[in-house]
């Protein structure tokens, strides 16, 4: 009996070395339609859609076949940047875009069009949008290379920043944030450079 459990045991080791050894990984390029060999960010949307940003336009791809999303200068819900450097699904399903000239993007499933979000006295353009995230209340917060952090209200277009300040101990360690995360408690964690 002992013996049997023993080849059984060492059939099943071998088995697990068989799989292991069997690792199936595809890769996407050109030539299969993507936009670009230099992808910044990716996520899955709800209806398991990728999203794949690159220095030239933003992928969707469906299994099969890429839809590509980039700027056309005649179509004001066009994207208005096409190096993407981060991407967010939001709860409605919306996806938000961060682009390395540091433009809000929503782009709306719905009637797939892109919204560039609008900020007056902004320290944001020509600052990459570096990571996306959407808080317990709706807010949009995104990290941003140059200048910290910053918070989005959708519900009356307000926005708030928060920046390193040499001289002040509770504020960011740096202006480069490089994600974002939001807790089970609602807290905000960031990572800076």
């Amino acid at each position: 009996m002992k013996n049997a459990i023993k080849i059984l045991f060492i059939l099943f080791l071998v088995n697990i070395q068989i799989l292991a050894q069997n690792k199936l990984f595809k890769s996407l390029t050109v030539q299969e339609g993507l936009s670009d060999e230099d992808i910044n960010c990716i996520i899955q949307d709800k209806k398991g859609f990728l999203w794949i940003g690159t220095e030239s336009g933003l992928n969707r791809y469906d299994g099969y076949e890429f839809k590509i999303f980039k700027y056309d200068q005649n179509d004001k819900n066009s994207l208005p940047n096409n190096s993407i450097w981060s991407l967010y699904e939001d709860k409605k399903g919306n996806i938000w875009i961060g682009t390395k000239s540091g433009d809000l993007v929503r782009f709306s499933p719905i009637d797939e069009k892109f919204y560039t979000i609008e900020f007056a006295n902004s320290k944001i353009t020509d600052n990459s949008i570096t990571s996306i995230i959407e808080d317990t209340k709706g807010d949009i917060w995104f990290g941003t290379y140059l200048n910290g952090l910053y918070r989005y209200r959708i519900s009356n277009g307000q926005i708030k920043n928060w920046d390193y300040e040499r001289d002040l101990p509770n504020t960011l360690s740096n202006n480069y944030v490089t994600s974002l995360l939001v807790d089970k408690y609602g807290g905000i964690w960031a990572t800076t450079y």
